[in-house]
């Protein structure tokens, strides 16, 4: 703060506008790799339920099986900027780590990031004026809902059925406000909300959200585009 008054008061209009701008990029830069850091901890390898109640398995896990565990399937989510394979059990058994992070552990690692992430997303919307300050934030922030959808995950695979189910209708609301209703990001979305209903046994719900897919999948077959 300091050193942003101290450059309106000696620079130049033009010299304020690049600095300004230099400064809204680092921190957009810094925001890109909290996400990317906390979706490389969301990506943790899924290890075996702790109890046979299927509600303790884990939700997001490429064999199918949460009950046994294994490699998260949210890898898509990752970013090149760290790792093509971040979540593979590999990757972590590479680390410098002597044992292994515990899955809450790392859980509770991808929240810190992601909502740090969060926070300085948001307050850079709209911050386009020249003298860095925010007009109030965009209720539409694209970027922020990203954030949102993997907080979304974070929360499903701890089990939080009412801050889950809150982020992904706001990352809803965001992606048919700029893809549509009949888009392949809700579609995304639905499947991966859908999946988690059903691991916690939230069956109603689970149907309500599968036809929501399934009208999507069948209007996009009527399009001719799936």
């Amino acid at each position: 703060k300091e050193d942003d008054v101290a450059m309106l008061e000696l620079s130049s209009e033009s010299e304020r506008k690049v600095y300004f701008a230099v400064r809204r990029a680092e921190r957009e830069a810094y925001a890109s790799s909290l996400f990317a850091t906390g979706n490389f901890f969301l990506n943790a390898p899924r290890p075996a339920a702790k109890s046979d109640n299927t509600k303790d398995a884990r939700v997001y896990v490429e064999s199918g099986n949460g009950m046994r565990g294994g490699a998260s399937t949210l890898t898509y989510m990752q970013s090149l900027l760290v790792a093509t394979r971040a979540g593979s059990a590999l990757k972590w058994s590479e680390s410098k780590f002597e044992d292994p992070m515990p899955f809450d552990a790392a859980m509770k690692k991808a929240q810190q990031q992601l909502e740090k992430s969060l926070t300085l997303t948001r307050s850079l919307s709209n911050t386009d004026l020249e003298d860095g300050t925010n007009d109030g934030g965009d209720p539409h922030n694209l970027k922020a809902a990203y954030i949102l959808r993997s907080l979304a995950c974070v929360y499903s695979e701890t089990k939080d059925y009412l801050y889950a189910t809150g982020l992904f209708g706001s990352v809803e609301r965001t992606f048919m406000h700029h893809y549509g209703s009949d888009s392949t990001e809700l579609l995304d979305l639905f499947s991966l909300q859908e999946q988690y209903q059903r691991q916690i046994g939230a069956t109603r719900e689970g149907e309500q959200t599968f036809k929501k897919m399934k009208r999507i999948v069948d209007v996009r077959r009527g399009l001719g585009v799936l």
